[in-house]
């Protein structure tokens, strides 16, 4: 079965909820309320995880050894824009097998 998930930033809890197959969870994968979880702002589980384990998602901070930026899905495909020109580059996956990326932060918290 394909792993649908998604998070999203309750500003009023200060925190995440996802929602997985179907399902409402809070941090701690406890069951939570739909109303905590706001499609508006809701970011995409790319699938993929940075150089510490750590899921990348969509609206994530993400840097390499030569850059950063934030992680998008466009063109088909999760790639990140490189801060500050906001130039798109593509294919999450294969930056993630040949380069050392790791999240840094996210937009809801850090207002990048």
């Amino acid at each position: 079965m394909r792993l649908n998930k998604f998070r999203s930033y309750n500003e009023n809890d200060m925190c995440f909820y996802y929602f997985i197959n179907g399902g409402y969870f809070n941090e701690k994968g406890e069951t939570a309320h739909r109303w905590c979880f706001n499609w508006e702002n809701a970011d995409q589980f790319t699938g993929l995880h940075d150089k510490n384990g750590k899921e990348i998602y969509e609206g994530d901070i993400v840097k390499t050894e030569t850059c950063s930026g934030v992680v998008c899905f466009e063109d088909g495909q999760f790639g990140f824009k490189v801060e500050p020109d906001d130039n798109y580059i593509g294919n999450l996956q294969d930056l993630t097998t040949w380069h050392s990326i790791e999240v840094i932060g996210n937009i809801h918290e850090d207002n990048a």
